[in-house]
């Protein structure tokens, strides 16, 4: 269970690293990059992600709109952006 909730914190930085760069916060993006290598390290050596840099960040980057529909089964689900 444990490694599931960090693989959801891989998928989550990645998400937020998108959005970043979809609302042109390049210099946030890059900031995640060594966040999101913390997530795969702590897989195998347990380094820790820094949880307050993220929020700090996810607070200034709405989320990119394409990113609420990479979880549709079918595109009839998908609707309209």
């Amino acid at each position: 269970m444990a490694n599931q909730a960090k693989g959801n914190q891989i998928g989550s930085i990645t998400d937020l690293k998108t959005s970043c760069y979809a609302a042109g916060l390049r210099g946030e993006a890059y900031q995640l990059v060594d966040e999101l290598q913390h997530a795969l390290d702590s897989l195998k050596w347990g380094t820790e992600v820094n949880q307050q840099l993220i929020a700090e960040i996810r607070q200034k980057a709405p989320l990119a709109p394409w990113l609420q529909l990479k979880d549709k089964e079918r595109v009839s689900d998908m609707g309209r952006l």
